[in-house]
């Protein structure tokens, strides 16, 4: 069927927090046909074939959890040839996410820079409490210090700042706190701290002086960056809701699946999603993508399948510091056959790693209908 589309949108190059990369595979054919019977006669054959994938992309500069973005995808057909066409969907993310923390009694001068250092406000927030509960060796200033305190240079260690939550007969009380080097603070992590808070980080819910032992758990915040490529195993893909909801879901679990309080979720919206009965539609195949259930005419450009991305309002503060998700559409295409009669056909469909039916009008593919081989 032929639907010659007169404008052709942009092509635009994903630059920011998400980058969407387009996998194009197409081929061309070149043959000579001889016959002879008294004399010799030649048809010379000569085709141009191309399917490229066109987008209308604008990239955020920061990407918040519930937010959508508008990310049109589909197939353009730029040869001479009739071509049948498969979409297949891939993601891979870049990610800096807080690590295991270190151990104070392990800090070491040469690892400041993978700690979280603060800034001057977040230091006097610290100290807003007022009262230091705990100093390193040395120092014999305690009690209340107000939020001017400044450690002198040379007195390099833990400070823990002790603020009164509820007043009383029996006050209860929060701790804060940082590492000090000699000329820099630097946040800290605790094992009671879930929230991972960069200017408040609880050690103790009430009481005086920590112990020895909560000290011990106490850890210097850092961050590490990680690359989670296509094929991570914690890197899965949800096409349940293809049908019902038109929507492909990506989710990564670096705690496993049972653990959503660390969880990625991604949506892919898409569009003009059928069951094989109707024309111009994408039909989803379990473990082989979305096939066009149309021939693209050469000029002519398929109905869009991306719609839009969307990080899921349920990605928690803390999954992550900054992320990048690189959204990959593969494109694989094949021309479409013709018999003696120059009829459109679909014979050549196995190469698309499905079966296919067409129903045609004239000479015309009309409707394509696939199945799984």
């Amino acid at each position: 069927m032929k639907n010659n589309k007169e404008n052709k949108r942009d092509k635009k190059v994903l630059i920011g927090a998400i980058s969407i990369a387009a996998v194009i595979a197409a081929g061309s054919t070149f043959a000579w046909f001889t016959s002879t019977d008294e004399v010799t006669n030649r048809l010379t054959a000569s085709s141009d074939y191309g399917v490229s994938i066109s987008e209308d992309f604008a990239p955020p500069e920061q990407w918040l959890p519930g937010q959508t973005i508008n990310k049109d995808v589909s197939a353009v057909n730029t040869g001479n040839i009739s071509a049948l066409v498969n979409l297949e969907l891939e993601g891979a993310l870049t990610l800096t996410v807080e690590g295991d923390g270190v151990a104070v009694a392990d800090f070491a001068a040469a690892d400041v820079a993978t700690y979280d250092e603060l800034t001057a406000a977040e230091v006097t927030s610290l100290q807003a409490g007022g009262y230091l509960a705990y100093a390193p060796a040395g120092v014999t200033t305690t009690g209340d210090v107000g939020t001017d305190f400044t450690p002198a240079a040379a007195n390099t260690g833990l400070y823990l700042f002790r603020r009164e939550i509820t007043a009383g007969a029996t006050p209860t009380y929060d701790y804060s706190g940082y590492y000090f080097d000699g000329t820099k603070y630097y946040g800290l992590d605790t094992i009671d701290n879930a929230d991972g808070g960069a200017s408040v980080d609880v050690i103790r819910g009430s009481g005086a002086t920590p112990t020895a032992a909560e000290i011990a758990d106490i850890k210097l915040r850092n961050y590490e960056d990680k690359v989670v490529p296509a094929d991570d195993s914690q890197l899965t893909w949800d096409y349940s809701k293809v049908a019902s909801d038109n929507v492909a879901t990506v989710t990564y679990h670096p705690t496993g699946a049972a653990d959503t309080t660390k969880d990625i979720v991604i949506n892919v919206n898409l569009d003009n999603i059928g069951d094989g009965t109707a024309a111009d539609k994408w039909q989803y195949l379990a473990d082989k993508g979305f096939y066009y259930t149309n021939d693209v005419e050469p000029g002519a450009t398929t109905a869009q399948l991306v719609d839009s991305v969307a990080l899921d309002d349920s990605v928690q503060a803390g999954a992550y510091q900054d992320m990048k998700f690189d959204l990959t559409v593969k494109l694989n295409s094949v021309q479409v056959s013709l018999d003696n009669s120059q009829n459109e056909g679909v014979d050549s469909a196995s190469a698309l790693g499905a079966n296919a039916s067409a129903t045609n009008n004239g000479k015309e593919i009309s409707v394509i209908q696939w199945s799984a081989t």
